[in-house]
């Protein structure tokens, strides 16, 4: 891969120290697609800067339109402010999060997250491991 390795959703690793650079919240993609929106409530979304996967259902202000079980959606701050992009679900867990950025959940998305994935694991030694597999 060209581009730096992501490290979804924290950010990528430094190729020179190994530290975890965290990306900027408020990356705008003009090519983005559009998903419903839920808004949140003043103050609920701290635990989303801190990179929690999770917004329960008691945090959310509005949501525009009606998503259905399973269906991709904005998560926006108190002051519209986009924080995270993730899976709608009826429950106390309301959206888990897929991606603190505003990108398109598509073929792309997925298979970057896979290929991450494998990297980070064959850097670990944990490919073609006896001991672990």
């Amino acid at each position: 891969m060209d581009d730096p390795e992501i490290l979804p959703p924290f950010g990528r690793l430094d190729d020179k120290e190994g530290k975890l650079i965290t990306h900027n919240l408020k990356t705008h993609n003009s090519k983005y697609m559009t998903y419903k929106k839920l808004y949140l409530k003043p103050g609920k979304e701290e635990s989303l800067k801190r990179f929690h996967p999770w917004v329960f259902s008691g945090a959310i202000a509005r949501v525009e339109g009606e998503p259905e079980e399973g269906e991709i959606v904005d998560v926006y701050t108190s002051k519209k402010e986009f924080i995270a992009c993730g899976h709608f679900q009826i429950g106390s867990i309301a959206v888990r999060v897929l991606t603190f950025r505003q990108e398109e959940i598509n073929h792309d998305f997925w298979k970057h997250r896979l290929e991450v994935a494998l990297d980070l694991r064959r850097s670990l030694n944990l490919v073609d491991n006896p001991e672990n597999n």
